[in-house]
């Protein structure tokens, strides 16, 4: 609903990488990762904190306010 480069879509879809990796589907799980930090980048900009944090191996926060329908 928002689109495949929605920060919120991404990162729903970083979690997913680190889940991916978490449950030994690691090259999955990286090749999402680095799919997931080249639309950071494009989309935050290349020293955005959101990249650093991903790239220090934290998850992204996903708490986002509810969608009217």
């Amino acid at each position: 609903m928002l689109g495949p480069e929605h920060p919120s879509t991404l990162a729903c879809s970083l979690n997913y990488a680190f889940d991916l990796s978490a449950v030994g589907r690691s090259a999955e799980g990286r090749q999402r990762f680095e799919a997931v930090i080249d639309a950071y980048r494009r989309v935050l900009g290349r020293e955005h904190p959101a990249i650093v944090a991903a790239l220090a191996g934290q998850r992204a926060n996903c708490d986002v306010d509810p969608m009217p329908l």
